[in-house]
């Protein structure tokens, strides 16, 4: 009799809520920020909480929050959001642009050491 071939059963990962929630927003095509005049204020959806919160595009905490979500993976959507921004609304959110490169930057710098 011939040995028995053993089914080799792979287990799949199920992912948490939040990796699909992250996941859907990454893969979405709307923005995950609302843009407002002149690039002083951008309302930006977490979409973990599901919570909008209205930001200072120069303040720690929209740079905190943009760090925070860029680390689930949403840096790419992040940058795509605010090149959109730039291009259809107001060329001041290319300097919103900058300073979110310059800090996530800075912070993966900061937490390499």
């Amino acid at each position: 009799m011939p040995p028995l071939k053993k089914v080799r059963q792979e287990q799949k990962q199920e992912k948490t809520t939040e990796e699909q929630r992250i996941q859907f927003a990454v893969n979405s095509s709307s923005y995950c920020m609302i843009p407002h005049p002149d690039a002083e204020y951008v309302t930006v959806r977490n979409p973990v909480t599901g919570l909008d919160h209205h930001l200072k595009t120069d303040s720690e905490a929209f740079l905190a929050m943009v760090w925070e979500l860029s680390q689930k993976g949403m840096k790419n959507k992040f940058f795509k959001d605010l090149q959109s921004f730039a291009e259809l609304f107001d060329s001041k959110w290319a300097n919103v642009s900058d300073l979110v490169r310059g800090y996530l930057k800075a912070k993966e710098i900061q937490s390499v050491d």
